[in-house]
């Protein structure tokens, strides 16, 4: 009896901080960690206390978070052979979270989990973070009537919350469970009080999007409302999409001519050129096995000191960049095609395996984190592997709600 109250409150205490992980990953890492080593202890103890590896079967969603381990333990397979240890560990560190939602995807979650709690806490989360930046870090009256209000909300919230890459990452997972829920989901409880929520939360992380100083996050952006509107058109009626074909390029020009760093002369000056093709000359040398991920990063170190204009040598000696801003050219460096191989398993496989009617959320989901791969390194560095894990839980692992198909 007691050992059941137990597991009973263990479980409860993974659920809140798999939620707590889930709202904090639009913060720094510094405010996930709690929620980290909460969420990874508490499930461990589940595997015992549950008693998880009883009636294991081996079906694809498992071979999927095997696959997963995989990838994340081709850093230690590689290691012996790259005659490397200056990056080892810190890349190690940086990629841990993977090793721990390929555990708890093998062995599944505990039956208080449910899709809406996850997903919610990316939607409250997000409308939260908005409000506190306009409200209490700029001022509302600054911020309606000061014609910089966009460069001083990025910069406050580079201050206290998250850089544009990854708080723009997860305001676009956040619209598409606001989607989700508004269009998608047949009964939502409290209707009365979250559809509208979730239309007012949708318009402001919509607005913020387009004031943002990334580039990808707004392209993001367009391209899913794009997606979306045009799916749900498509089966109203198939002229309304050739309309929106017709009329879709002018609202796509004039919201990008209108942003500062989407001008020719910023697209012409920007540094990612020059890393990718470090990257490029790097991989060109060992492409079918890569170098191993600390190795691939020296030579990474020689290579972008090589093709680095001058005017960025100053500003890269102090601010060293651990990777090459690009996942698919990180990988292909640190495991050559064996990673890449990987790597496209990950992020195509929850197409497959998401239930049907959840099939076009995974493919929205996973179109953001592809899409994010051509800029940012989003499985191995920084916060974005918990919020990977966190989506592949949702794709693939929990069961909930029928929507309707799609």
């Amino acid at each position: 009896m007691l050992q059941k109250k137990i597991s009973i409150l263990i479980n409860y205490i993974n659920l809140i901080s798999c939620i707590y992980l889930a709202a904090a990953s639009i913060c720094y890492t510094s405010v996930q960690q709690i929620g980290f080593y909460f969420f990874f202890i508490s499930f461990f103890l589940e595997i015992f206390l549950d008693r998880k590896w009883q009636n294991i079967k081996l079906d694809k969603v498992r071979i999927y978070f095997l696959i997963m381990l995989l990838f994340f333990l081709l850093i230690f397979i590689y290691h012996p052979f790259e005659n490397s240890n200056k990056y080892f560990l810190r890349f190690v560190e940086l990629r841990l979270a993977l090793f721990g939602y390929a555990v708890v995807g093998f062995f599944g979650v505990n039956k208080l989990y449910k899709l809406e709690y996850i997903a919610n806490a990316f939607v409250v989360s997000s409308v939260i973070v908005i409000l506190i930046l306009v409200f209490g870090a700029v001022g509302i009256k600054e911020f309606i009537v000061n014609p910089e209000r966009a460069a001083l909300f990025n910069h406050l919230r580079i201050i206290h919350i998250n850089s544009h890459l990854v708080f723009n990452v997860y305001l676009n997972i956040s619209l598409v469970f606001c989607w989700y829920y508004l269009f998608k989901v047949k009964s939502l409880k409290y209707k009365k009080v979250k559809f509208p929520f979730y239309i007012i939360a949708a318009i402001l992380i919509i607005y913020i999007l387009l004031i943002s100083e990334g580039r990808m996050g707004l392209l993001t952006c367009m391209s899913m409302l794009l997606l979306i509107i045009g799916v749900n058109l498509w089966r109203l009626r198939k002229l309304y999409v050739y309309i929106l074909i017709l009329f879709a390029p002018f609202v796509v020009w004039i919201l990008i001519s209108s942003h500062k760093r989407l001008t020719p002369l910023e697209l012409k000056n920007d540094p990612h050129a020059p890393i990718w093709n470090a990257a490029i000359d790097v991989a060109k040398n060992q492409p079918f096995i890569g170098y191993g991920a600390s190795r691939a990063q020296e030579e990474f170190d020689v290579s972008f000191d090589k093709f680095l204009p001058k005017e960025y040598k100053v500003g890269w000696k102090e601010n060293k960049i651990l990777h090459c801003q690009n996942q698919f050219l990180q990988t292909y460096m640190e495991f050559g095609i064996i990673g890449i191989f990987l790597l496209i398993y990950l992020i195509t496989a929850p197409l497959v395996l998401a239930e049907n009617g959840r099939r076009f959320l995974s493919f929205l989901l996973m179109f953001i984190i592809a899409a994010q791969f051509n800029t940012e390194i989003v499985l191995t560095f920084q916060g974005y592997p918990v919020i990977f894990g966190l989506l592949t839980l949702i794709m693939i692992v929990l069961k909930e709600e029928q929507p309707t198909s799609l």
